[in-house]
């Protein structure tokens, strides 16, 4: 079964493939398809989906073993260090790739709170009134992102120090 255009699912698990071509010719294009496609099928999975992460195994192990090699040009798998850096955002020296087996649970919990005025009226807990769940969004985002940013803060800086000295500095 066809899930998306470079997820297919097979055997009760999810497997990422990209043509060799594409990646050995074109890389910048699939940066772009799994970026802007592809990851935004799984986060959708992931927001509407308590605990989806063990799903996708496959993908997680296709990106690691094969799509981050090709689309830097290594032949062997990407370390962990270097998976753990391509999820930061670009500002931080990634990619922002994230792990699909590792995010879901704060995928679905920041989308359960930005949509929970809509979560209550659909219980029948609270009239719907769209002022109130406007400042619902206005209270939640803002927490969220600095929520967000923090942990990206953190974790580029633990992940910098497991470099050599002189590739921190690179990185910094």
């Amino acid at each position: 079964m066809a899930v998306g255009r470079g997820i297919r699912y097979e055997s009760g698990t999810f497997i990422f493939y990209f043509y060799n071509i594409t990646l050995t010719k074109f890389p910048q294009t699939a940066y772009v398809a799994t970026k802007n496609s592809l990851q935004m099928e799984w986060h959708y999975v992931h927001r509407t989906v308590s605990d989806a992460g063990t799903f996708f195994d496959g993908v997680e192990e296709a990106l690691a073993s094969e799509f981050l090699p090709s689309l830097v040009g290594v032949d062997e798998d990407i370390t962990c260090k270097y998976r753990k850096l391509a999820e930061l955002p670009v500002r931080y020296g990634g990619l922002r790739l994230s792990n699909p087996t590792t995010n879901s649970q704060e995928c679905y919990k920041s989308s359960t709170l930005y949509c929970s005025h809509l979560l209550f009226t659909l219980r029948g807990r609270v009239q719907y009134s769209p002022v109130d769940n406007f400042e619902c969004h206005s209270e939640v985002m803002p927490e969220h992102w600095s929520r967000i940013e923090a942990a990206y803060k953190t974790k580029f800086k633990s992940e910098v120090d497991q470099f050599p000295q002189d590739t921190q500095r690179t990185l910094k």
